[in-house]
């Protein structure tokens, strides 16, 4: 057995320096090694069939296929979709929040036809994508941020700024912390 998971293994790595993952994961699979076959689907960058592959045969370990589907999901523009995908992961909620982040910052040209041939305005849109992906509004965060932060509660201040996405306004507290400290 051990001399079959070695040409294999052999065979996969020609396979694969030759520019065809797929049969160098077809190799590995052979020889039942899920694993190695999904490592080299992946350095083959082909990430949407590592996936189907790696649901089908149960892997429970996929969140980081999971998260590079959601990348390329936002290079395409597709961001609730990017959001869709990350539920399937064991944790999409600082995920999600990272792609809600990527998404306050592009210009997105919403479809009119949706709309009732109006375009939205920015925050309209901003705040209905929020809603659509279970987050609170911006607003809410900058709220919440604030009034912890005249409460005292720096930790959970940082972390609704963040969630605001408000860099500047998030920074300045930070200095404001530290010229508390180290005068």
């Amino acid at each position: 057995m051990q001399t079959l998971h070695g040409i294999s293994s052999v065979m996969a790595e020609r396979y694969f320096r030759s520019g065809r993952p797929v049969l160098a994961a077809c190799c590995h699979l052979a020889v039942d090694d899920k694993m190695k076959a999904l490592q080299k689907l992946i350095k083959g960058n082909e990430i949407g069939l590592a996936y189907a592959v790696g649901k089908c045969l149960g892997v429970q370990t996929m969140d980081h296929v999971i998260l590079q589907i959601s990348r390329k999901c936002e290079r395409l523009g597709l961001y609730k979709l990017a959001v869709n995908v990350l539920q399937s992961s064991r944790d999409p909620g600082s995920s999600t929040m990272g792609v809600a982040a990527r998404f306050w910052g592009r210009k997105i040209i919403p479809n009119p036809a949706q709309h009732n041939g109006m375009m939205p305005d920015r925050v309209s849109y901003t705040q209905q994508f929020f809603k659509e992906i279970s987050l609170r509004s911006p607003s809410a965060y900058l709220e919440t941020a604030r009034s912890h932060e005249e409460a005292g509660n720096i930790i959970e201040a940082l972390k609704c700024y963040a969630g605001r996405f408000k860099i500047l306004r998030f920074q300045i507290f930070i200095i404001n912390y530290i010229d508390m400290f180290h005068p």
